[in-house]
């Protein structure tokens, strides 16, 4: 399961959600602030209320301003949570442990934005409009898929 990520992606509840709850409601408008999955991508948001307690959600879902949770992620506890509580999409032990650890094969499929979000991050280095990819890894295979402008990469760091 790809996880996908935004720049500064933060709102409040719009409403209170039980510990049970599979989805919350984000404040009017801010859903497009968070990533739109594809079916089979997810991405992780941390709810937290004014006394500064966090539970770390995956969301494999959003429509509009409603998400589709997984609660408890990343060892977290489910939780229930008031509408005002904040929602952001913050990087977390859980997000990065999606990528290479040192001396393991790395796998990253995913859109292109997301290709390039790496690329700032300083993983990979994509140059448009030819999509030339340079990489400080050795690449084992690359896949271009137009139709869902998505890219997929298998490469080593040591091999």
């Amino acid at each position: 399961m790809p996880i996908v990520f935004s720049n500064n992606a933060v709102s409040t509840l719009a409403a209170s959600i039980t510990s049970s709850a599979m989805s919350c409601s984000v404040a009017a408008g801010d859903g497009s602030l968070f990533p739109l999955p594809l079916p089979g991508e997810y991405y992780l948001v941390t709810l937290t209320n004014t006394a500064g307690l966090v539970e770390i959600v995956k969301v494999t879902a959003r429509t509009g301003d409603v998400m589709t949770l997984e609660r408890g992620a990343d060892q977290t506890s489910p939780r229930a949570c008031a509408a005002g509580d904040r929602v952001e999409l913050r990087l977390t032990r859980a997000a990065l442990g999606e990528f290479v650890q040192q001396g393991q094969l790395l796998t990253f499929e995913g859109r292109i934005t997301d290709i390039e979000a790496l690329a700032l991050a300083g993983f990979w280095s994509v140059r448009a409009p030819r999509f030339e990819l340079r990489s400080n890894f050795r690449v084992q295979s690359l896949a271009f898929a137009p139709s869902r402008s998505s890219l997929r990469l298998v490469d080593s760091r040591f091999s």
